[in-house]
């Protein structure tokens, strides 16, 4: 989880954000933090041996689509 969030500067920059202005959300800027979480799931969970049928389930689940944006 660490390793992941500290390699991806979107993801780690999108969390936790540096000191300063926010982005404005009025003009479309700044992505949302369900978007970073989700590519957090997808960098932790895609592919991998022991949770990737786990994974593939939550892909398929169309109550959540709306969510998987990113």
């Amino acid at each position: 989880l660490v390793s992941a969030v500290t390699s991806d500067d979107a993801i780690r920059k999108g969390l936790y954000p540096e000191p300063g202005a926010n982005a404005s959300t009025k003009n479309g800027g700044g992505a949302k933090t369900t978007e970073h979480h989700w590519a957090l799931c997808k960098a932790l969970f895609d592919g991998r041996k022991e949770y990737g049928c786990a994974f593939e389930i939550a892909l398929g689940n169309p109550k959540a689509k709306a969510l998987r944006q990113a």
